[in-house]
Order: structure tokens, then C-alpha cells, then sequence
């Protein structure tokens, strides 16, 4: 009787009902959040060019951020061994980027700006409404933020195995999302199409949010995951592996 083994309890039913847990919330946050603006255009009278155009401005600060924090991740942008030359390195970089996203612009823009155009887009009216404006400091205060958060990430990291590129592929991908929107019925429904991409670019951001692996293999693959600068490889694994592949041939 004493040889009996005593069952144990096992605490992958209780982990798995708390990971799904934590699933459910997460998606309903992600949900409620993104049904925000969609209320406030359909509900409450919020333009929805205005808000379309803050979703390509958002779209570029998050490229924005993502491009200065891998290069200031980059060797070269750490040679300066003064104050006053990390910060000329710093605010070069911050121009580079600023350059590279203005590029960017025109061919992810421009679908849009025709559009605009086509509706009687007002961009007056819109400067002169306090929500857009506020909408545009808070999405550059954003991307300042998630700059420095890039940046600490690729620290941890190599810069070719930080995901900038999965998330680069994500931005893209939403953001391409809406310019099918435009293309395939925007144009045929005028000022109405704006809604359309609202809905169109709230979707992309519910789905790069929960599902983000399977959305980036939209744009391509992720590549590695992250390797730590904490475990180099040993300065004798490459001559043991050019030694493997002599024998091999």
C-alpha cells in the first residue's frame, strides 16, 4: 500500500486556462481601443480624412523610429567619444531618418494625397482643428518614445537580428492594406471612402497587434530571432567548421 506512487497535481491546466485568459483580455483590449476612432467617425463627427491622414502620419513615425534606432545601433554611430559629438551623431541620425521617411512618403502618400485632393480635403480646416493638431504632437511624442525603446531593444541585440525588420514589414504591409482600399474603392466612393479606410486600417492594426508573425510573412519572412550580444560565438567555432566542411568534401 505504501508502494503506491501519490498523484501530483500538475499546473498546466491552471496555466493554460491563465495564458488563454490573458489572450481574451489582450484581444479585447486591442478590439476596444482600435473601436475608438471608428465610433468617433460614425458617431460623433469626427472627419474622417482627418483622421486617415493621422493614420499615414502615425505610419511614418513608427518607420521613423524604427529606422534611427538601428542606426544609432550601428558601429559608426558610436565612434564620438565627447558629449558634444554623441549629440552631432544623435541629431544626424535623427536628420537621416527624417530624410529617409520623407522618401518613403511620396510613393506611400501620394495615393492618398490624390484622393484627398479628388474629396476637397480642407487641410486649413484640418490645422485649424485643436484634435488634429493634438493628434499630431501626441503621434510625434509616440514615436520619440518607441525610438528609444528600438534602441534599447537592438542593444540587447545585433542589429541584423533585432526584429526591425519583421515590424518594418508589419507597418508596411497595414499601410498597404489602406492604398488597396483606395485604389479598389476609395476613388468610386468619394468622401465615403475615408470610412472604408478607417475600417480598412483599424483591422490591420487588431490583426498586426495579435497575430504580428503571421502578418509580417504578408511582407516576408522574419528572419532569425534575436541573438544576445551576451553569447558570442568562440573564437575557435569557425575553424572547427571550416575543418567539418574540408572532411565533408
Amino acid at each position: 500500500m505504501n508502494d503506491l506512487p501519490t498523484p501530483r497535481m500538475t499546473t498546466a491546466p491552471l496555466e493554460a486556462r491563465a495564458a488563454l485568459a490573458d489572450r481574451r483580455e489582450q484581444m479585447l483590449f486591442v478590439v476596444l481601443r482600435n473601436a475608438i476612432p471608428i465610433i468617433g467617425v460614425f458617431f460623433l463627427g469626427w472627419s474622417a480624412q482627418n483622421l486617415i491622414v493621422l493614420y499615414f502620419v502615425d505610419t511614418l513615425g513608427a518607420m521613423w523610429a524604427l529606422i534611427v534606432a538601428l542606426a544609432l545601433n550601428f558601429p559608426e554611430a558610436r565612434t564620438a567619444t565627447t558629449p558634444p559629438a554623441r549629440f552631432g551623431q544623435f541629431v544626424t541620425m535623427i536628420l537621416v531618418g527624417c530624410f529617409l521617411v520623407a522618401f518613403l512618403a511620396i510613393p506611400l502618400g501620394m495615393p492618398l494625397f490624390i484622393f484627398l485632393m479628388a474629396t476637397e480635403w480642407d487641410i486649413w480646416a484640418a490645422f485649424a482643428d485643436q484634435g488634429f493638431i493634438l493628434g499630431v504632437v501626441s503621434i510625434g511624442a509616440l514615436s520619440l518614445v518607441g525610438m528609444l525603446r528600438h534602441y534599447q531593444h537592438i542593444q540587447k541585440v545585433t542589429p541584423e537580428d533585432a526584429s526591425v525588420k519583421r515590424d518594418f514589414g508589419v507597418l508596411m504591409t497595414r499601410w498597404v492594406i489602406v492604398l488597396i482600399v483606395i485604389y479598389f474603392i476609395g476613388f468610386l466612393l468619394g468622401p465615403w471612402g475615408a470610412y472604408v479606410m478607417v475600417l480598412a486600417y483599424a483591422a490591420g492594426t487588431v490583426a498586426m497587434e495579435l497575430y504580428p508573425q503571421w502578418f509580417s510573412e504578408l511582407f516576408g519572412k522574419s528572419g532569425r530571432t534575436a541573438t544576445a550580444h551576451s553569447t558570442p560565438e568562440s573564437t575557435d567555432a569557425k575553424p572547427r567548421r571550416k575543418l567539418r566542411r574540408k572532411s565533408k568534401s
